[in-house]
């Protein structure tokens, strides 16, 4: 249907679909000129009826996709050729547009991961991280009131997010000097400063969920916009829920209606504007594309509970977009139906279980421990501290990199900021923050532990293929370092 696949076509303009290589042609089943016009990515662009027509159709389905999974109020979404760091830089530069010149600072409860810190600085905002802090969790069967289990968790720290509202660049001169970057705090200060309070859902153990609904309470109270991180966060029934309930915090402080959606075949029979006095905090959450769907890196979904808020963040996107990542969702989306989901889902649900079983049986053979994590979930952490070490880190990282050459990805070992410290090296610094015990979330981490997750896709024969090689390496650790020991 695209105008270069036209049998009468005479393209006279510079861009008019040419495909050169006849290979790349039946890549892409001939659809070259992308989707999206340059005001807005969601437009219908002439040249593309075929092409924009399914950009129509991927986005109605996934808006389904998403209020099914668990976030049934999401009034608007629409999908972006581009991976999770990228969409959530385009939603923050939405959201400082709508905060006006003032607004200069993020609060973020601290996740290590670069490409959130790299998506903020790079639109020019102050990230303001807040430190996590230890909790035992909401699940504490087999233990009376949970007095007798360990304080993994890492928990979104509520008091500092609210002081660090109250006068952002106070906060950060007084808990991170090296991040304040010398600029003046603005005129006025305060909550009008702040652009959003960033979040995050999905996230390594011993890394749990943020506290949505209790920080959008906060958003609430002080009229501040809220961005979740919910990059593979779709596959969690959990991880929806929340996104679903901080929803319901703001809105019920609010009396404005939600408008059609501009971007699904939808509309709901509701009249095309606001109704009521007061409107609640935008609020806006972003999921890849590859982590929930299982297609190719370089696409992600940005939704959100405002038309308003979603258009304009549609907007804001320069040019024409690739249809690449449409066609792979179109074809993913159609194949699987909502069934097919349901059982990937109920799948991963049980590997998790089986992960979680399985760690706890080797490590219990080894003298580690499961730390207990019952609000992540989707990853697991098996603490290291009963492993010898020589009292070197590089030691246990060696440990990583021979899961890694057996065959075992996305495992990873995690020095603690304690022993980062001990050895006189320096904090991990990203965009002018330096962040000490990088990977651990804290920067009063003690204990290096080893991270596993047990996501979509996922089959039994991975995880037990993983565990066997795991309870192997270990055990030839346990016999190596003493032998080293002995030699020294």
């Amino acid at each position: 249907m695209d105008s270069n696949n036209w049998t009468h076509s005479a393209g006279v303009g510079e861009r008019e679909g040419r495909i050169l290589l006849n290979l790349v042609k039946r890549r892409h089943f001939g659809l070259a000129h992308g989707v999206g016009r340059s005001g807005d990515i969601t437009a219908v662009q002439p040249k593309a009826p075929g092409s924009s027509l399914i950009n129509r159709l991927v986005n109605a389905m996934l808006l389904d996709w998403l209020r099914r999974s668990g976030a049934p109020s999401t009034s608007a979404c629409f999908l972006v050729p581009m991976a999770t760091g990228m969409a959530l830089m385009l939603c923050l530069l939405a959201l400082k547009r709508r905060r006006g010149p003032e607004a200069k600072y993020v609060i973020w409860p601290r996740i290590d991961q670069k490409s959130c810190i790299k998506c903020m600085v790079t639109t020019g905002l102050i990230p303001v991280p807040i430190e996590p802090i230890r909790s035992v969790g909401s699940d504490t069967k087999g233990s009376k009131k949970g007095c007798d289990l360990p304080a993994d968790q890492l928990v979104t720290n509520l008091a500092a997010i609210e002081e660090a509202i109250q006068d952002p660049q106070a906060y950060l001169a007084s808990n991170f000097p090296g991040a304040s970057y010398s600029t003046p705090a603005p005129i006025g200060g305060g909550p009008n400063t702040i652009v959003c309070i960033f979040t995050t859902t999905s996230c390594f153990s011993p890394r749990v969920p943020d506290r949505l609904t209790a920080v959008s309470r906060l958003c609430v109270r002080y009229g501040i916009p809220h961005l979740v991180n919910n990059a593979y966060g779709v596959q969690s029934k959990r991880c929806m829920r929340m996104i679903e309930s901080s929803w319901k915090v703001l809105s019920s402080n609010s009396t404005s209606s939600t408008e059609p959606s501009l971007y699904s075949v939808e509309s709901n029979g509701i009249d095309d504007h606001r109704i009521g006095q007061l409107s609640p905090p935008d609020f806006l959450y972003v999921q890849s594309t590859d982590k929930n769907l299982m297609v190719p890196v370089g696409g992600a979904i940005i939704a959100g509970f405002s038309n308003e808020i979603v258009k304009q963040v549609a907007e804001s996107y320069p040019g024409r977009a690739s249809g690449t990542p449409a066609i792979d969702i179109f074809a993913t989306l159609l194949c699987l139906g909502w069934r097919g989901w349901q059982d990937l889902i109920d799948k991963r649900e049980a590997c998790y279980r089986r992960l979680a079983d399985g760690l706890t049986a080797v490590g219990s053979r080894h003298g580690l421990r499961l730390m207990h994590t019952p609000d992540n979930p989707i990853s697991l952490a098996v603490g290291l501290g009963g492993l010898p070490s020589n009292g070197r880190s590089d030691t246990l990282t060696k440990l990583g990199a021979r899961l890694f050459t057996q065959g075992c990805s996305g495992v990873r070992v995690v020095i603690p900021a304690e022993v980062e410290a001990a050895e006189g090296r320096a904090p991990t610094c990203v965009g002018g923050i330096c962040l000490p015990g990088f990977n651990s979330h804290s920067a009063s981490s003690t204990e290096a532990y080893l991270n596993a997750a047990a996501a979509i896709g996922q089959t039994p024969e991975e995880i037990d293929l993983f565990l066997g090689r795991l309870d192997k390496i270990l055990s030839e650790f346990t016999r190596r370092i003493p032998q080293e020991d002995n030699k020294n």
